[in-house]
């Protein structure tokens, strides 16, 4: 009977501290929208995370319980175009902050990369698992975007540095060294060409390609965004009474003591996102004659989607005149197959960079046994519009057609988006 007491007491004072923490994240944090798979965005607040993967969001007066195979999408992520960035070989980006120590911010030896962030604190990683370092970065989004192709493109059989000037050295990264010159800090670079070492002020250095090394492909379920920009992708994420916990793809451990630093989560693998999908044809039709390809996960000059001022991370831009086909995914369900998914759910909208030009007309369309059919066809969308709910159930359809549509002034300025365009 006194250890039913005692349970129950703390079974009791769990739930109570539940509830306070949960209070305390809903009245920190602003709602933001959340997108869930069959229902419409609503505005929500994160106020837990289990970490079995089940999330506990307040939606008006009611809180709700989601699972991860229920998530799509809660708010977008912040871009920090001011600042260095780590990546790493699952893709996530931790944003360096400015030490307070003197030393650097990046110090690196020959096996680890320890970086100073703003909300992490000091985080240290084996350099094998890290793909490259956006060191001075220019603080303009499409030529940082361009920045970091270029340097995941470098071959991988050696550490590459790329230097502000535009010179590319192949060879070694050695180590970097901070000293007091002249009473102020001061971090430099070694690097090793063939036999010979030189060393570099690291604010000559706009960015570092690291030699591949051999680790297991990771395995990505939830990306987390932080409100100083770092984008992590994630196997778990647990929101505790000092702060929270997380497990990145790669296996590192993170921690943070405030689960207000947590701005953004999206669903990685379920549901079934188009841009991940390879294409069974494209065509582009322009009105006069300049050729756009379509772009997964990017916008039309290769920077990140953005409508309103928001990034989106998942999507894809298409100019008019065009038209990107799929074939839908099939499974084998008790002995038959059988297709996978029920709906197509996106929104549509105009990418910033029309600058409130541009006007499209967007079209689902479906092919089934009877052919080519047009299932949603959008009112003329103009740049600055807010972004089109687009939910076109499949029904028993083998193919789905993405259409672009040119409307005023022919295709100028038409840069369509389908955000988080995906299969349900």
């Amino acid at each position: 009977m006194m250890l039913a007491g005692i349970l129950t007491t703390a079974s009791i004072a769990s739930a109570i501290l539940a509830a306070i923490m949960a209070t305390s994240l809903a009245q920190a944090q602003p709602p933001r929208q959340l997108i869930t798979v069959g229902h419409p965005p609503e505005n929500a607040t994160l106020v837990a995370c289990d970490p079995d993967g089940t999330f506990q969001f307040r939606i008006g007066e009611e809180t709700r319980q989601i699972t991860s195979n229920d998530l799509v999408r809660w708010s977008t992520p912040s871009l920090d175009l001011h600042k260095s960035e780590l990546v790493l070989v699952d893709g996530s980006r931790l944003v360096v902050a400015e030490s307070w120590t003197g030393q650097g911010a990046l110090q690196l030896d020959e096996e680890n990369v320890s970086v100073t962030t703003k909300l992490l604190g000091k985080v240290s990683v084996p350099r094998r698992l890290v793909q490259t370092i956006l060191w001075n970065p220019p603080a303009e989004c499409l030529r940082r975007t361009h920045m970091l192709d270029r340097l995941l493109a470098f071959p991988k059989d050696n550490d590459h540095l790329l230097l502000t000037n535009g010179d590319i050295l192949a060879g070694q990264l050695l180590q970097t060294k901070s000293e007091q010159v002249a009473g102020k800090s001061r971090t430099t670079v070694s690097f090793k060409i063939r036999e010979a070492t030189t060393s570099f002020a690291a604010d000559r250095v706009a960015g570092v390609a690291f030699k591949k090394s051999t680790v297991p492909t990771p395995e990505r379920g939830l990306a987390i965004g932080l409100s100083d920009g770092s984008y992590l992708m994630t196997t778990a994420l647990q929101l505790t009474k000092g702060g929270y916990k997380i497990k990145l793809a790669s296996g590192i451990h993170l921690t943070g003591t405030n689960p207000n630093d947590i701005i953004h989560l999206q669903a990685l693998g379920k549901p079934t996102y188009l841009s991940d999908l390879e294409a069974a044809e494209y065509s582009h039709r322009p009105y006069l004659d300049i050729p756009w390809p379509y772009q997964p996960d990017r916008n039309l000059q290769g920077g990140p989607l953005r409508v309103g001022g928001k990034i989106y991370n998942k999507g894809i831009a298409m100019h008019s005149e065009s038209r990107l086909t799929f074939d839908l995914p099939r499974a084998k369900v008790t002995g038959k197959t059988e297709f996978k998914h029920k709906r197509f759910v996106a929104q549509a909208a105009i990418d910033d960079l029309a600058e409130n030009g541009g006007s499209v007309v967007f079209r689902v369309l479906l092919r089934s046994d009877a052919g080519w059919q047009t299932a949603f066809s959008s009112p003329v969308l103009r740049g600055g519009d807010q972004p089109l709910a687009v939910t076109v159930e499949l029904k028993n359809a083998k193919q789905i057609a993405l259409v672009a549509n040119y409307a005023d002034r022919g295709d100028e300025r038409d840069h369509a988006n389908w955000l988080d365009a995906r299969l349900e």
